[in-house]
C-alpha cells in the first residue's frame, strides 16, 4: 500500500576536524530542514534551519479548494511573517498574475504571459510605485541532462542513475583524476530519497566539506478503501 506522507525531516550530520592538530573526524549532527504535507501531498509548511540546527526561515502554503497554490507566507522569524505571495488563476488553471506583500504594507505585483502551447514565456514585475521593476523570459526549448560533461575548467562532471532514471552519482573530476565533489544518493525502494552523502574538496581555495543527508519520514493513518475497512501502515 503506498502511504500518505504527512512529514519529511532531514538531518545534517557533519564531518569535522577536532582541531588544527588532530587528523580524526568528529560527527556533528543537527536539523536541516522540516517539511510537512497535506494529505493531499502537497506542502504546506517548510522550515529550514542553520549549521547550528536553529531556525532560519519559514514558508507555509495554502490552496484552493482545486489544488493550486494560493499563497505562499514568509517567515524570517518563526512569529514575524515577512512576506505573503498571492497567486492568481486563468481558466486554463494557470497562474496569471501574483501579488507580494511586505512587511511595510508595498506590494509588488507580477504578471505571467504564455505561449499559445500553455509555457511559459515571460513574467513582468511592476513595484509598489506602479513602475516595472523586473522582466524575466524562459526559454522552453527541451533540455537535455548529459550524462557526462565538462566545465571550462576542463573539470568532467559524470552522472550516474539508478533503473528509475534517478540520480544516484555525481561528481566532478579533475583532468589529474581527482575527485573534487561527489554527491551519492540512495533512496527506498518506492524511491523515496533515504541518504545523500555529499563531499566537496576545496582544494586549499575554500574550506572542504564532508556531510550526510538523513531523510525521516512520517506518515497519515491508513486510508479507507470503498469496503469502509481501514488500510493498516506496513
Amino acid at each position: 500500500m503506498k502511504k500518505n506522507i504527512k512529514s519529511i525531516t532531514i538531518t545534517r550530520n557533519d564531518y569535522v576536524v577536532r582541531n588544527i592538530t588532530d587528523e580524526e573526524l568528529a560527527v556533528k549532527g543537527h536539523l536541516s530542514q522540516y517539511t510537512e504535507f497535506d494529505i493531499e501531498g502537497r506542502p504546506v509548511k517548510e522550515i529550514n534551519y542553520d549549521t547550528e540546527g536553529r531556525f532560519e526561515e519559514m514558508h507555509q502554503y495554502g490552496y484552493d479548494p482545486e489544488g493550486h497554490l494560493v499563497t505562499d507566507s514568509y517567515f524570517p522569524e518563526e512569529e514575524l511573517e515577512a512576506e505573503t505571495t498571492r497567486y492568481d488563476y486563468n481558466s486554463e488553471g494557470l497562474v496569471s498574475s501574483s501579488s507580494k506583500r511586505y512587511l511595510d504594507g508595498s506590494v509588488d505585483t507580477t504578471r505571467y504571459y504564455y505561449d499559445p502551447r500553455g509555457k511559459l514565456e515571460k513574467k513582468v514585475t511592476i513595484s509598489d510605485d506602479g513602475e516595472p521593476d523586473e522582466e524575466e523570459f524562459f526559454s522552453q526549448e527541451e533540455e537535455v541532462i548529459a550524462e557526462t560533461s565538462s566545465d571550462p575548467a576542463g573539470n568532467e562532471m559524470n552522472v550516474t542513475r539508478n533503473d528509475n532514471g534517478q540520480i544516484i552519482l555525481e561528481e566532478r573530476i579533475t583532468p589529474d583524476g581527482t575527485v573534487i565533489s561527489r554527491v551519492e544518493r540512495m533512496y527506498d525502494e518506492e524511491g523515496k530519497p533515504l541518504e545523500t552523502v555529499v563531499f566537496i574538496d576545496g582544494q586549499g581555495q575554500r574550506i572542504s566539506r564532508h556531510y550526510i543527508l538523513h531523510y525521516g519520514y512520517s506518515y497519515y493513518p491508513g486510508i479507507t478503501e470503498q469496503t469502509g475497512l481501514p488500510l493498516q501502515n506496513k
